[in-house]
């Protein structure tokens, strides 16, 4: 939790952005805390991971997504028996208006190094992270590799840890 403060002071403007399963975290717990294990992409979080998050993204001003970021979630609700998938989307609806959106070609994003590896969404993760923005994933390989880069991220597994030892 010292990292994540640490960077939201010194990149408090500059924003925050949410890999697709912690998005999918926001989301779900918003619509029901209650339905976050039984949710099959959000199984492996708690009750307690939902208000970690939000104590998470209330230290930031900006909170970013990208369109990549978006579909995946929206594509991966589209499955769930409940909450229902109209009223999950209901929810990444508020989310989009509330959200600041980057947006960058994905021919852009193709030409990344990251691309090859991680695939277009996370590259475009990665160039939010190179230019200042905070990342917020619980994809431990992704983390490693914006962190050995010189990007800004925090892996949500660690913040859920520290929490927990509360």
């Amino acid at each position: 939790m010292n990292e994540l403060l640490s960077l939201s002071q010194s990149h408090k403007k500059q924003g925050i952005v949410v890999d697709t399963n912690i998005l999918l975290l926001l989301i779900v717990g918003l619509t029901d805390v209650n339905c976050i294990t039984s949710f099959k992409r959000t199984a492996q979080f708690t009750n307690e991971d939902y208000y970690v998050l939000q104590n998470a993204l209330s230290l930031f001003d900006v909170h970013l997504v990208t369109p990549h970021i978006l579909s995946e979630a929206s594509n991966l609700m589209g499955h769930s028996a409940s909450p229902p998938p109209p009223v999950l989307r209901a929810n990444l609806r508020q989310i989009i208006f509330q959200c600041k959106e980057f947006v960058r070609e994905s021919a852009v994003l193709a030409q990344r190094r990251e691309f090859l590896q991680f695939g277009i969404a996370d590259a475009g993760i990665a160039e939010l992270a190179t230019g200042g923005a905070v990342v917020l994933t619980d994809d431990s390989q992704l983390y490693h590799y914006l962190s050995g880069v010189g990007g800004s991220a925090v892996n949500f597994n660690h913040l859920r840890t520290y929490a927990k030892d509360l």
